[in-house]
């Protein structure tokens, strides 16, 4: 029995989730939760309070769920449930075509809804015939993975179960319409729809081999979830298997769910130790015949990071499948320096190296490559889209490999002094690319497109030239997208957009009701500014004021500061972006007399280019404290008004490390701090991530305890409240019991809040999110306002 996959399949976790950056961790603001009772009316709606913005609806943002269908430019919409004229509840998805056939209108599908009761997801066959629905969703780790599945047949309009009906993963429709392949206790399988017959693709009956899904640290780190894909026409599948055997085991004790404790054990590999053997087999469904591809390399060592079949060309005929038969796979090295670009034939399992992608520091993986037309130049060479940061900026190249594999070329489509953020669309048959960038300020984000097979590729700017970020989902044809564009201060206003003349097509979400709310608060000085430490680097920074600091009212030093952190290289806190829920709480605390700021060190995910991020390599918990001491130190400077004597610091995960390094370290700075999740000792946390951005152990054991919060325990001097959920997944409580007994050990005194059962978002549970700002709230005043 597979008893060990069975506990970890029910432990869960979730968090608030670029190209730039891993961007997997919980850094700042998680969801709110349900919170338990309603909160009292408001009456004065120039204040805000903890139940107004936690538990009231002044503040909800619209946030109207569309998407774009696979092939055409038509959006679908799902209604709430309604009921027919024979009071039976039904489903409804709406389709709306844009563009010169949208004068057809909008079309709805009504679905009975029983059996299946609410929609989590839906999709479409491509041949039009299936509607896939996934309901009774449950969370597996980060992720509402475990669900029941459903087919709904749209000639004979009635239902089937998916697997019987039991709890399966990711379940995804072939090519052809025929089939659904799912994941289920560790075996991939597929399912014929009209007949119903199950095939198993890939099963052991060792508890820790799994096929299709992932152990923790690939999905965490390295954002794998569905670990296979059919290839063009449905006739193969490729897929991830993974051998958990020899990592060691992570015990959670959970005390509260029963009478007496209850363990849950999953195989999590810490810095040093053993990772899962991982390797990539191609299953044939016509021989029932698997082949395991031969990548070299030991694959415990070794993290295979991406697979994708080589699509089509558009000359390409069914008859003449042989680009469609290769697979391109990425490999990345322990170190995670280098990434190897493989080329594997599936009939035989050879695979090739046509590209290697190092650096000083790190490399990512790229989660998908996008093909783009050859050169006329060059007219048989298979050609994709590659990122890449060798000259020192994360920039877009043509990379081509000739049929015969021996010949690869990198060439440039972008150049400059800036970074590609992210990729947000390429059109496969023009090769015009659209991307994300902010080639000018760090804090904001931007569209922009450039045509890869013009003979000299420029970049043209597609959003408005204003501030804040833009954001895009667009459709299959590059013409239309839906565009979210907010601020620091202004929620988001969600738009479907013409992006080839830049024309607003209609306002889809507007948020007025909310905007006018924020207008009847009291008012904030904003600022974003640019703080200048001892060695000449400039840091990015937003600083939040009583509107009135210019006042006279005002004495110099009289203002408390309250220093929200991250510092780590999986996210950047200054982006002049809405912040929702988190930004209102900065305001609350802004009205209660006390400073707000937040500084991006050196080493987070700021596009500054590769000498920015990456100063940080083998100096976690090393460089960025030094870097947010000196700009606060800066801050103070800068503004007389703020009281150097009562500066507080707080940050969740690698935020609440960075928290405890700055009052660990500089206790003559930092008087108060939060401590929400943290990373007490790096030698606690996954390979993946603390080698990434450390090295490996084999370089010096040293370096991780001095990157370590708990190495400095004994220097705490002002008032520390730390915080964590006992069910943590992600990061272990039993890190933080650690840093407990340390600073018993050293006589520290220190307030202590745990939730039992939560996990790193800390928000399970009724009144859970609540009550955990209230204990932040009220510590931090206690703490950083007059007696």
């Amino acid at each position: 029995m597979k008893t060990r996959l069975t506990i970890s399949l029910t432990f869960v976790c979730t968090f608030a989730a670029g190209a730039i950056s891993s961007s997997n961790h919980c850094h700042a603001y998680p969801p709110a939760a349900d919170q338990g009772p309603p909160p009292p009316a408001v009456h004065d709606r120039t204040t805000l309070t903890l139940s107004r913005i936690y538990q009231g609806e002044d503040f909800d943002t619209e946030n109207t769920s569309l998407k774009w269908d696979d092939v055409d430019d038509v959006l679908l919409r799902q209604e709430p449930n309604s009921e027919d004229e024979n009071q039976s509840k039904t489903v409804q998805i709406v389709r709306r075509p844009v563009g010169p056939s949208d004068a057809a209108g909008e079309t709805t599908l009504l679905i009975p809804a029983d059996p299946i009761g609410s929609v989590d997801h839906y999709e479409f066959s491509h041949d039009g015939r299936w509607l896939m629905v996934k309901t009774r969703s449950q969370r597996v780790w980060r992720h509402f993975s475990l669900a029941q599945y459903w087919i709904y047949d749209l000639n004979l309009k009635s239902w089937r179960a998916i697997a019987g009906g039991q709890a399966i993963m990711y379940a995804t429709l072939s090519p052809d319409s025929e089939s659904v392949a799912y994941a289920r206790g560790g075996d991939l399988m597929i399912e014929n729809i009209s007949t119903g017959q199950e095939q198993t693709i890939a099963s052991s009956d060792q508890v820790d081999t799994i096929h299709g899904t992932f152990d923790w640290v690939y999905e965490e780190e390295l954002g794998l979830t569905k670990g296979f894909q059919f290839n063009h026409d449905g006739t193969k599948v490729a897929f991830w298997q993974t051998d958990q055997s020899g990592v060691p085991i992570q015990t959670l004790i959970d005390n509260a769910s029963q009478r007496y404790p209850t363990l849950k054990e999953f195989a999590y590999p810490k810095v040093g130790q053993t990772n899962s053997a991982v390797r990539i087999g191609v299953h044939d469904l016509a021989t029932d015949q698997t082949v395991w591809m031969n990548i070299d390399g030991d694959p415990r060592e070794n993290y295979l990071a991406a697979l994708q079949w080589i699509e089509p060309s558009e000359q390409q005929t069914d008859a003449s499948p042989t680009e469609g038969e290769r697979l391109m796979i990425q490999q990345l090295n322990r170190r995670q320096n280098q990434n190897r670009l493989w080329i594997a034939d599936p009939q035989s399992g050879s695979a090739h190296v046509v590209h290697t992608e190092t650096s000083p520091g790190w490399v990512m993986h790229q989660a998908e490559l996008h093909r783009i037309p050859s050169l006329e130049s060059n007219p048989s060479t298979i050609d994709y889209v590659w990122q890449s940061e060798q000259t020192g900026w994360n920039q877009l190249y043509r990379l081509s490999f000739n049929e015969s594999l021996t010949e690869t070329t990198l060439t440039p489509i972008t150049r400059g002094d800036w970074d590609v953020i992210e990729i947000d669309h390429v059109d496969s048959q023009t090769a015009r690319i659209f991307l994300t960038a902010s080639p000018n300020n760090p804090t904001t984000r931007g569209l922009y497109s450039v045509e890869a097979n013009s003979p000299d590729p420029q970049e043209s700017r597609v959003s408005p030239e204003t501030g804040g970020t833009y954001q895009y989902e667009i459709s299959p044809s590059g013409r239309y997208a839906i565009e979210t564009w907010s601020d620091f201060q202004t929620p988001p206003v969600k738009r479907l957009v013409n992006i080839d003349t830049y024309e607003i097509i209609e306002t889809i979400d507007d948020n007025q009701s909310v905007r006018e709310a924020l207008k009847e608060l009291k008012p904030v000085r904003e600022e974003f500014i640019q703080l200048t430490i001892d060695d000449g680097v400039a840091l990015d920074a937003w600083v939040m004021f009583p509107a009135d600091v210019d006042g006279e009212r005002v004495s110099q030093g009289s203002v408390p500061l309250l220093v929200y952190v991250y510092g780590e290289p999986a996210g950047q806190t200054v982006r002049d972006v809405y912040g929702g829920k988190g930004y209102l709480w900065n305001r609350m605390m802004v009205q209660n007399g006390i400073a707000v700021a937040s500084i991006d060190n050196r080493g987070t995910a700021s596009p500054r280019g590769r000498a920015f991020r990456q100063a940080v390599y083998g100096k976690i918990g090393i460089l960025p404290p030094a870097d947010q001491a000196a700009a606060v130190r800066r801050l103070l400077e800068r503004f007389p008004i703020l009281d150097s004597s009562r500066v507080g610091v707080w940050g969740w995960s690698g935020g609440g490390s960075s928290s405890l390094h700055a009052i660990f370290r500089y206790p003559d700075l930092f008087k108060t701090a939060v401590s929400v999740a943290p990373v007490s000792d790096q030698l606690d946390y996954d390979t993946i991530y603390q080698e990434r951005y450390m090295g490996l152990i084999d370089d010096g054991r040293e370096k991780f305890t001095e990157g370590s919060p708990i190495t400095y325990a004994k220097n705490l001097e002002g008032s520390l409240l730390i915080i964590h959920g006992t069910a943590d997944d992600n990061v272990h409580y039993a890190s933080t019991q650690r840093l407990i007994n340390e600073l018993v050990a050293q006589g520290k005194l220190f307030e202590m809040m745990a939730y039992p059962g939560r996990s790193h978002s800390i928000t399970e549970g009724s009144g859970t999110v609540m009550h955990l700002r209230k204990t932040m709230t009220n510590f931090l005043l206690r703490n950083l306002l007059p007696k």
